[in-house]
């Protein structure tokens, strides 16, 4: 199952590259992985057809999520997996655990990308990701 992430808003490569230039210390993989958190991030159908083999999320007294399951219109609830995982890519990324957290207004949205799922930042290729077997 393969999927890839699109930054698309204000948030640019050279912000998160910036971060990476700042922080040398700090492994890239947690500066990504705190900005997928703390901005959530989004399925497109392909990615969600992709997900559909993968551990489901399973929700229980409450979520991450950050917006409400009413306003989750294709039920990715019911569809979304529970986790990701990145690795590789141009910065050279050590695997790294992603809790999915939706957010349809997220800059960050997993789609298919050919036969590979990526991660990408403003149409750079950043990570390969992949989801978990049920």
């Amino acid at each position: 199952m393969e999927a890839a992430a699109l930054i698309e808003s204000s948030r640019t490569l050279n912000e998160l590259e910036s971060y990476y230039k700042a922080y040398p210390d700090l492994p890239r993989e947690v500066v990504l992985k705190h900005d997928l958190l703390r901005d959530g991030h989004w399925f497109t159908d392909a990615a969600l057809e992709l997900a559909s083999d993968a551990l489901v999320k399973s929700y229980r007294l409450f979520s991450y999520d950050l917006m409400p399951m009413k306003d989750m219109q294709r039920k990715e609830h019911r569809k979304i997996t529970e986790w990701f995982m990145m690795r590789g890519g141009p910065y050279g990324l050590r695997p790294v655990t992603v809790q999915t957290t939706l957010n349809s207004n997220s800059p960050y949205v997993m789609t298919r990308s050919t036969a590979r799922q990526s991660c990408f930042l403003k149409i750079k290729r950043s990570a390969t990701s992949t989801f978990p077997a049920p």
